[in-house]
C-alpha cells in the first residue's frame, strides 16, 4: 500500500495541503487533552507516530518534554528541521515502539502518551496499546483518536473524502483496519488502561472544520488512565 505519509513529508507543515484536514481537526484534539491533563507543564510526552510534530509542537509550546516518533524517515525529517526553525527543542526519534531506549520503560516512564490517527494503519493494535501501556506511568494518561468501523466511515471517510472531495489522499485508509470503540475499550482495559472520556471528532460542513461531539460514528478521541498498582 502506498505509503502516502513519506510520500508528501515535505508539504506536512502546508495548512492547505495535503495534511489540511489534520491541521483543522488538531486544536479539537488538543483540547480534549488538555481538558483532563491540565498539567502538561513539565510533563513527560510521548507522541507516537507524531507525523511531522502538530502535537508534539503544541505541547512542546506549553512546556511539556515531548519526544515524538514515526516510522517514517522523511516525516521525522520533517518534524525536526520545523522544530529547529521554531526553536523547540522537542526529541524525534525515528522508529517504532520497539526503538524507544529502554529507560522509558524503566527509570523514565512518560505522564501522557499519545497515538493520533496511528492505530488504523497498523497491523496489532492491541499489541501496540499495551507496548504503550508498559511506558506510561501508573496514574498517566493515555489519548487515542481514531476512526470507528462503520456504514458512515466508509462513505465519509473513504470514498467521500479520498476520492470524490479530495480530503485526504486515495490510499490512506483501509475499511478493515478501522476500529470500533468498544473494540479499543477492550483492548486498553486488556493493558491497565480504564476510559476516562469518549467523544466524537464531528466534521461541520458549514464552517468546513471540526468540533467534539457526541457522534462516535466515524473519527473518534478516548482519553484512558493507567491503573495504580
Amino acid at each position: 500500500m502506498r505509503d502516502v505519509y513519506s510520500d508528501n513529508a515535505k508539504h506536512w507543515w502546508d495548512e492547505q495541503g495535503p495534511f489540511k484536514m489534520l491541521h483543522r481537526m488538531h486544536p479539537h484534539r488538543l483540547a480534549c487533552l488538555l481538558n483532563h491533563i491540565p498539567k502538561i507543564s513539565d510533563a513527560h510526552v510521548l507522541d507516537y507516530a507524531c507525523g511531522g510534530g502538530l502535537m508534539s509542537e503544541s505541547l512542546c509550546r506549553l512546556g511539556a518534554r515531548v519526544v515524538g516518533v514515526d516510522q517514517s524517515a522523511e516525516i521525522i525529517d520533517a518534524a525536526r528541521s520545523h522544530a529547529l526553525a521554531e526553536q523547540l527543542a522537542v526529541t524525534y526519534i525515528h522508529g517504532t515502539i520497539d526503538s524507544l531506549d529502554d529507560v522509558y520503560f524503566t527509570d523514565d516512564p512518560f505522564d501522557v502518551v499519545c497515538a493520533l490517527e496511528c492505530l488504523e494503519h497498523v497491523q496489532s493494535p492491541e499489541r501496540m496499546l499495551a507496548s504503550l501501556s508498559s511506558c506510561l506511568k501508573p496514574g498517566g494518561y493515555a489519548v487515542f483518536s481514531t476512526i470507528n468501523r462503520t456504514a458512515q466511515s466508509a462513505l465519509l471517510g473513504i470514498f467521500a473524502a479520498e476520492y470524490l472531495l479530495g480530503w485526504v489522499e486515495p490510499g490512506t485508509h483501509e475499511y478493515d483496519k478501522f476500529i470500533k470503540p468498544s473494540e479499543l475499550v477492550r483492548m486498553a482495559e486488556s493493558s491497565g488502561l480504564n476510559l476516562i472520556d469518549l467523544q466524537g471528532i464531528s466534521f461541520d460542513t458549514k464552517r468546513q472544520d471540526f468540533y467534539l461531539s457526541g457522534d462516535v460514528s466515524i473519527n473518534y478521541i478516548t482519553v484512558f488512565r493507567k491503573s495504580v498498582g
